[in-house]
């Protein structure tokens, strides 16, 4: 399935294109309300004392739910997309037979869902209507489409979690960074970047050479798949407070 991760230009340009107007940084600017008011939900329904589960109730079901919202699924579907989406990122992973199966499945289903909405031509509203209505006066191919599809899937889920997941560890294990957030947010967007950078949420490429290369002194033939990960990095506990920064 052709995808925007992999595909080089005029592809690349033209996949990205279908997204640049919902997932660009002024679309994103206009999410922010509705992103807001999802976090509100479900801060709302986590307890006040005591523990929680911060993945499963809140840094897993925020992606989600905003996919959702982006993509224009109905509310009627949100329930069986939360457990398509998870198909998208349990799909590499090492599974036993019965949730394989079960993966995969899943994973069928949300294609079918996916060509479905697609194939109604623009029909409805965000991403999935723009894409419909890309297919119908040709700009891509069904399977390009989907491959954007279910692409945004699987790059505003699992990442997401990770990162929202390590910046809430940062604020717990690095004495004096909570206390500089509560009192001055505009430090927010700086711990956040600074998390990134860190601990970064992707963990693995993988990617093909186009020419002969020679990588940390191994031969890298072309056409060749290679591997490239990003282990997370320590960072040096703050003297003082606020986002960290490591040399």
């Amino acid at each position: 399935m052709p995808t925007l991760l992999f595909e080089d230009d005029p592809a690349h340009r033209r996949q990205r294109g279908l997204v640049q107007g919902p997932l660009g940084a002024e679309g994103v600017r206009r999410l922010e309300p509705e992103i807001a008011a999802i976090a509100g939900r479900l801060s709302a329904a986590l307890p006040e004392r005591g523990e929680l589960e911060l993945v499963a109730d809140f840094a897993t079901p925020l992606p989600i739910a905003v996919l959702a919202h982006v993509l224009g699924i109905a509310d009627g579907d949100a329930e069986r997309f939360r457990r398509w989406s998870q198909s998208v990122v349990d799909l590499g992973a090492p599974l036993g037979e019965d949730r394989g199966v079960a993966v995969a499945e899943d994973y069928v289903a949300l294609q079918r869902h996916l060509a479905g909405r697609i194939r109604e031509g623009g029909a409805g509203e965000g991403l999935l209507a723009s894409l419909g209505a890309a297919a119908c006066d040709r700009t891509a191919t069904l399977p390009e489409l989907l491959g954007v599809a279910t692409q945004v899937i699987a790059a505003g889920n699992d990442p997401t979690t990770a990162a929202l997941a390590s910046l809430v560890h940062r604020i717990a294990i690095e004495p004096g960074l909570q206390p500089a957030l509560r009192s001055d947010r505009s430090l927010i967007d700086a711990a956040l970047d600074e998390t990134l950078r860190l601990d970064s949420p992707v963990a693995m490429f993988r990617r093909r050479a186009t020419r002969d290369v020679e990588l940390r002194g191994g031969a890298s033939r072309r056409a060749r798949r290679s591997r490239s990960s990003t282990p997370p990095r320590t960072a040096i506990p703050p003297s003082g407070t606020g986002p960290t920064s490591s040399g």
